[in-house]
């Protein structure tokens, strides 16, 4: 399905590459968009593990912009080891091929919630050092904002060839200002 599309792969292509009866699919899973719904969730699991793994030691020192920018690497890092999982998300988020059927479109609200959740732990680490309320308030703003700019990294990697790393450090300064002056305003609302 990250190959050839939700419409443009079969269950029978499915049953042939898993070696396993177009019968044994239909009877685990039922149809072909709980299917993809359950290998959807499964990447998930993998990528986030992957993600806590390459992040379970971040760095305490340096400034928000070498932090963030740590953060923001190790993203890059992962996501270019999950290429099949990003691609599917991805293809069924833009062109929403049968995503109503099956709990894909519930999937891919739990995966994007999940890098949210994600996203907000990464940016109050490196922001941690203005103290835990200003750092919650600056990963609340920029939670979305960083996945987006993940996402379009991912995708104009994979578009125009640019390396993502390249449009990686870009968000980081970008993340850094947004993130010093939501710092600033929540300083301004407590004081």
């Amino acid at each position: 399905m990250g190959e050839y599309g939700y419409d443009g792969t079969s269950v029978g292509a499915v049953s042939k590459a898993a070696g396993v009866p177009k019968s044994l699919v239909f009877h685990y899973f039922g149809s072909k968009a709980t299917l993809l719904s359950a290998v959807m969730t499964q990447g998930a699991y993998r990528f986030f593990d992957a993600m806590r793994a390459a992040q379970a030691d971040p760095p305490s020192g340096g400034t928000h912009t070498e932090r963030m920018g740590w953060y923001l690497r190790t993203t890059a890092d992962v996501f270019g080891s999950h290429h099949d999982f990003h691609r599917l998300h991805t293809i069924l988020m833009m062109t929403g091929d049968s995503a109503d059927q099956g709990g894909v479109l519930d999937s891919i609200r739990e995966i994007r919630t999940e890098g949210r959740r994600h996203m907000h732990t990464m940016v109050a680490s490196a922001f941690a050092d203005l103290g835990p309320e200003a750092a919650e308030a600056v990963a609340a703003e920029l939670e979305s904002f960083g996945m987006v700019g993940i996402d379009g990294s991912y995708i104009g990697e994979r578009g125009d060839g640019r390396p993502m790393t390249e449009q990686i450090d870009r968000l980081t300064v970008a993340m850094v200002a947004i993130g010093e002056a939501a710092a600033a305003a929540y300083a301004a609302r407590v004081s």
